[in-house]
């Protein structure tokens, strides 16, 4: 399960921003007000996107930054904190994740999830078995006191530019990643998703999934995240109702095959929106983000929350920022009945694109705004709450 908010020690928010990761603590019904820590890497350097990518689960965090160079320029790195035991208001950094067979341009670190003490990251430029670009994902393993290093995951038809790894899940042992531009015979950039499993103790690539009607340039598997039995992928550039339009696509585990049940789009999708482009999973509940959706600030984007009722997926809501700002959906993540989605573009106190949160909470009957969320050193064009492209 790609988490980006989860229940750790206590009520804790991680919110992806460009140059570093910010904790903020929720002492309901406040937020915004409990900002608690500010981490960056021990080896931070220009242009390293810190932040693009995080995941939290328990006392834990993961921290993407895959312009890194330590193994050459931009091949990338992740970054491992943890909770201070003693202050948890404090998360300290204890490890630098780095692929053992980095390379210049791989951009390791481009995704990243953790479940439990497993992680795996994305290297999304990784050239292999003659492949430019084909991708790969790495999983790391805590045990003994250490990450290790425990698999390389490429995908069993790979080839040169389908990008396996721009987006990774993981769910206890299942681990889920996306390869946006595979071709799928004819159809160029159709996209695929692949699922891995651990058993015996290897990780083995179990099944691919592509959309039912995906087409040249849909870029299935853009986005993804798995719970259970329940995978979710995005396809934010799904033509077939409005031009880039989007769609997302829900498939269930049965037997040993994974099997596309829905076909999830907006009820009021309209040409741009690229609903898709995001997406998370908690229980019986999908948020899938449209960042150029909007109905009452037009193309500012929206997210929207389906619900299943047992037999059926259906549209419960669709969530915007109160104050119109472009970007609301371009991340998105769940926990229990709080949904938060980031605004990357939003301008605050002269600042462009200094960038802001959004939460949401579920009443039992409606989803609620509950609080804008911002960095207490807001700065220009940091693009707090973005989620790297």
């Amino acid at each position: 399960m790609s988490w980006n908010i989860l229940r750790p020690k206590q009520p804790l928010l991680g919110v992806i921003i460009a140059g570093g990761l910010t904790v903020l603590t929720s002492t309901a019904p406040v937020w915004g007000q409990n900002e608690s820590d500010k981490v960056t890497a021990s080896d931070g350097a220009a242009n390293d996107e810190f932040g693009g990518r995080v995941s939290i689960d328990g006392d834990t965090a993961i921290v993407g930054a895959k312009f890194n160079d330590d193994g050459g320029t931009d091949s990338g790195s992740a970054y491992i904190f943890e909770q201070d035991s003693v202050d948890p208001l404090v998360w300290n950094q204890v490890t630098i994740l780095t692929a053992e067979d980095d390379e210049a341009g791989d951009r390791f670190g481009r995704s990243v999830a953790i479940s439990g003490n497993v992680v795996v990251v994305g290297a999304v430029w990784d050239d292999h078995g003659g492949f430019t670009d084909a991708g790969s994902a790495y999983i790391f393993r805590f045990s003994n006191g250490s990450w290790t290093q425990e698999a390389k995951l490429t995908a069993s038809d790979a080839a040169s530019n389908d990008e396996f790894g721009r987006s990774v899940a993981i769910d206890s042992n299942v681990v889920l990643i996306g390869a946006p531009r595979d071709d799928l015979g004819s159809q160029i950039n159709a996209g695929s998703a692949y699922i891995f499993r651990y058993s015996s103790g290897s990780w083995s690539e179990k099944d691919k999934i592509t959309a039912s009607d995906g087409v040249s340039f849909d870029n299935f598997g853009f986005s993804v995240s798995v719970l259970d039995d329940v995978a979710l992928i995005g396809m934010p550039f799904d033509d077939d109702v409005f031009q880039v339009s989007g769609a997302a696509y829900i498939f269930n585990h049965t037997a040993s095959d994974w099997t596309e049940t829905v076909k999830l789009t907006a009820s009021d999708d309209e040409e741009g929106d690229s609903f898709g482009w995001s997406v998370a999973l908690e229980t019986d509940v999908a948020v899938v983000g449209a960042i150029f959706g909007g109905v009452t600030f037009s193309s500012t984007g929206s997210a929207y929350v389906f619900r299943f009722d047992g037999t059926d997926w259906n549209e419960e809501a669709e969530l915007e920022a109160s104050e119109g700002l472009s970007g609301f959906g371009s991340n998105v993540a769940i926990s229990g009945d709080t949904i938060i989605s980031g605004t990357p573009n939003h301008d605050q106190s002269g600042l462009t694109d200094a960038g802001s949160a959004w939460v949401f909470h579920y009443d039992g009957t409606n989803w609620v705004e509950e609080a804008m969320l911002t960095a207490s050193d807001a700065a220009q064009a940091t693009s707090w709450g973005r989620g790297s492209d």
